[in-house]
């Protein structure tokens, strides 16, 4: 009689915390433009302390530096399926120095 409640609870919890893995990413995604959002920066948008965000994320089998690549890699993904964007200006976007670097963080997350 447990286990179906015990998946139900596990179920819950995994929703919340893949929740709030997406509030962070997008906190990060609206600061992406023009500089590297930092943790204090985006726990303040969040309305909570830097150690509280980091201790959440952590609850939640995550990190601050996995989701501020996931996001990266989102928008990278965003700028070159749904516009016109060349690779230099969505690199430029990104904050890489060259349209190389992009097209390595490309090749590297580009199939997930």
């Amino acid at each position: 009689m447990l286990a179906p409640q015990f998946d139900q609870e596990m179920k819950d919890r995994t929703a919340v915390e893949d929740h709030f893995i997406d509030l962070v990413r997008g906190a990060i995604q609206q600061r992406l433009t023009g500089h590297r959002p930092v943790v204090d920066d985006v726990a303040k948008d969040l309305h909570m302390s830097p150690r509280t965000l980091q201790r959440r994320l952590q609850d939640s089998g995550s990190n601050y530096q996995r989701v501020l690549d996931e996001a990266r890699h989102q928008m990278a993904r965003y700028y070159l399926t749904n516009s016109v964007l060349e690779l230099a200006e969505a690199a430029s976007r990104h904050r890489h120095r060259e349209a190389g670097a992009a097209d390595n963080v490309w090749r590297t997350h580009g199939n997930q």
